[in-house]
């Protein structure tokens, strides 16, 4: 019974298709003949009209089924076809009277049913219900589907050519092949059959070929909360919290539609990312920013589309950043902010310098800088951190203190925990300052505030994070101009998704996965979820630190001389391969060798994002950026005529980017290479460089 019942579990995981020939019914078809012939139709009119009813009749199918529920008279397997302790069922004959019924088995019923002779009669039987057809059919008629799963639209051409080609039809395609080629033998001139025999076509070996293989471990994903494999292709994401979530620090919207559910869509996005555990806005009352941050487009042109698409941008801007200060005086809005002399990210709060909105004061976190103000006190100008009062006069830092638009009340987070709970907010700030970060504080009456210690603009500052599209339809024009304004015009993220695919439920949490992942930054290093590769995880990936870069090129149709070379790094390949990754887009003329510039450019750019993403602490726990010790490129677009040309070309201007870059990061590790005249692979990473000679992935 526990074999059985591992049986039945492994099974309802399955989608299978179901197929048998039957038999001809001699019985009914002699009695066929003699009518049509008393009919007066002729022998050959006969014939055809029952090899028709043979070809419809010969081949039963069933697509895409799953197995059914166990039902108290009716189990969803039995375990024998032919056994009738098991299952047996009333069957009339015919040309007989119900009440010449017998009880017969489903191994019984094909043969004289359908002239069919189960080969497995022992083996199980499955319920299946396919409109007004049920019951319970054998299952060595069964096969696997391996396709998406119920409620999808399935590709029949591929089905199709699955069905076709696999199995015993694949050795009989095979077989066709090799009469065809014994015909032309027979009919060519004597050199044709070396020619085939060199080719390896003069034979069809009937036994399969075998090769030896590593079965690897299929990789575990894990997310915060519990551990997940995929059903018939997909997930089940109820109730799953992602491994690292991001954080959707404001968000702007553009609705192609004009259905009026742009709303409660966005909405129910918003309340899914939540659920996935995505950080919400700060201090937002989330349905007010969806009613202020919505723009409507009207048309398709790209002219039109821009203008909305920076629109909703500026919108999203203007609320988040100026219009919701009010529910805290010194700021707000919290976000994440660049430094654009080390590329680092941060948290920060923000407050608006003037009414223009283009300069904002930054709060850092206290770790990364203690100092927000430059404060005046008695004559003296000093630095000082800003802190909330709240309830009988604790402080609070202002990371640690939000507005909860739900119950119209303030929250403070517990020390050394995430959880929030409610406290009394009145508007009160003191400053402490740096002999007393623990003990006295001015209040904010007491002091004169002269400046802020950070300030930066608008353009440094991470807002919108995203914006949602609600497209109209699956239209690749307009699908395709957002990208290129989010990408490479506006530099704002960009979600989009179908308005007529919309659905709360799985749909929003595809959705949900693929936000988090264009929220994830070096900060964060968000996440949907971990990956333990089983017998791979200590593979040479994780020996030392190793960049695997891509390259691939695009030339354009027609008389169009321009090639596109796009460039894609793996940030995380010592942790999680492939969970993080970043882009690099150079255009150049029409060449299968990248130019210099465009190489170089792209090169530099992958190993900087690698460099900054990829961070450990040494023996005294300060922190450094790990520099590659080796890199593996993937490149497409050439042949192997071209191949020596890549080495002294491509290969030389890679290792010459690296080169540079330790001569101006000076990374750790790499000291030694420092003031050397040449790159060498001695003073750089050891490069792989593999060139991919087709375009298929």
């Amino acid at each position: 019974p526990s074999i059985q019942r591992d049986i039945v579990k492994e099974l309802r995981k399955l989608t299978f298709h179901m197929v048998y020939q039957r038999g001809h019914d001699e019985e009914y078809e002699k009695g066929l003949r003699d009518k049509l012939l008393g009919e007066g139709k002729s022998e050959e009119e006969v014939s055809q009209r029952i090899e028709k009813r043979r070809k419809k009749r010969s081949k039963m199918t069933l697509r895409n089924k799953r197995l059914g529920i166990d039902q108290p008279d009716r189990p969803a397997i039995l375990w024998s076809a032919n056994d009738p302790s098991m299952h047996t069922f009333d069957y009339t004959p015919r040309n007989c009277s119900e009440d010449q019924a017998e009880k017969i088995t489903v191994y019984d019923y094909y043969r004289r049913q359908y002239n069919v002779t189960l080969r497995f009669p022992n083996m199980p039987i499955v319920y299946l219900r396919d409109g007004k057809r049920r019951g319970y059919f054998p299952i060595e008629f069964f096969f696997q589907a391996f396709s998406k799963t119920r409620e999808t639209d399935f590709n029949q051409e591929v089905l199709k050519f699955n069905d076709e080609m696999s199995s015993t039809h694949k050795l009989q395609h095979l077989q066709k092949i090799k009469e065809k080629v014994d015909g032309i033998k027979r009919q060519s001139a004597p050199y044709l059959e070396d020619l085939l025999r060199e080719l390896r076509l003069d034979r069809v070996d009937r036994e399969p070929l075998e090769l030896s293989a590593t079965v690897l471990e299929q990789p575990k994903i894990t997310f915060d909360n519990k551990e997940n494999t995929p059903f018939d292709g997909s997930w089940d994401l109820r109730d799953v919290r992602f491994s690292k979530p991001a954080f959707l620090s404001s968000f702007g919207i553009l609705d192609f539609t004009s259905d009026g559910r742009a709303a409660s869509n966005i909405l129910d996005l918003i309340q899914t990312l939540g659920r996935h555990g995505v950080k919400m806005p700060q201090n937002v009352d989330i349905e007010d920013a969806v009613r202020n941050v919505t723009v409507l487009v009207n048309s398709s042109r790209p002219e039109e589309i821009y203008q909305k698409f920076t629109e909703a941008r500026d919108l999203a801007q203007q609320y988040f950043l100026t219009k919701n200060q009010g529910i805290l005086r010194f700021g707000g809005f919290m976000s994440q902010v660049l430094n654009g002399d080390t590329g680092e990210i941060a948290d920060g709060i923000f407050h608006p310098m003037d009414d223009i909105g283009k300069d904002f004061s930054v709060i850092l976190r206290q770790d990364l800088l203690m100092e927000t103000h430059i404060i005046e006190y008695q004559g003296n100008e000093q630095p000082a951190r800003i802190n909330a009062v709240v309830d009988n006069g604790d402080y609070v830092d202002l990371f640690k203190l939000r507005y909860n638009p739900g119950n119209r009340g303030y929250e403070r987070q517990e020390e050394d925990s995430e959880r929030w709970n409610s406290c009394r907010f009145d508007d009160r700030y003191v400053f402490r300052t740096q002999d007393n970060w623990d003990s006295k504080a001015f209040d904010e009456k007491q002091v004169d505030i002269k400046r802020a210690c950070v300030v930066v603009d608008l353009k440094k500052i991470d807002c919108p994070s995203i914006i949602f599209v609600r497209l109209r339809d699956n239209s690749s024009e307009v699908y395709n101009f957002i990208k290129l304004l989010s990408n490479n015009i506006v530099g704002t993220q960009s979600q989009c998704f179908l308005a007529q695919k919309y659905k709360p439920g799985q749909y929003a949490s595809n959705v949900a996965i693929k936000v988090n992942a264009k929220l994830s930054s070096k900060t964060t290093g968000a996440k949907a979820w971990s990956v333990s590769l089983g017998n791979m995880q200590n593979s040479w990936l994780q020996e030392t630190p190793t960049m695997i870069m891509g390259l691939s090129l695009a030339r354009a149709a027609g008389q169009d001389q321009r090639t596109v070379v796009a460039g894609s790094v793996c940030l995380d390949a010592n942790e999680y391969p492939g969970i993080q990754m970043a882009q690099a887009v150079r255009v150049q003329k029409a060449a299968g060798i990248i130019e210099r510039s465009s190489l170089e450019h792209i090169t530099k750019s992958l190993a900087m994002q690698y460099y900054l993403h990829n961070t450990t602490r040494d023996s005294n726990g300060n922190n450094y950026n790990i520099f590659p010790n080796r890199v593996l490129v993937y490149r497409n677009g050439s042949s192997e005529e071209t191949f020596g040309e890549l080495m002294e070309s491509e290969v030389l201007v890679i290792r010459q980017a690296f080169y540079d870059l330790i001569q101006k990061l000076q990374p750790r590790g790499w000291t030694s290479s420092i003031g050397n005249d040449k790159p060498s692979h001695l003073n750089t990473p050891i490069i792989t460089y593999i060139v991919a000679v087709s375009q298929h992935n």
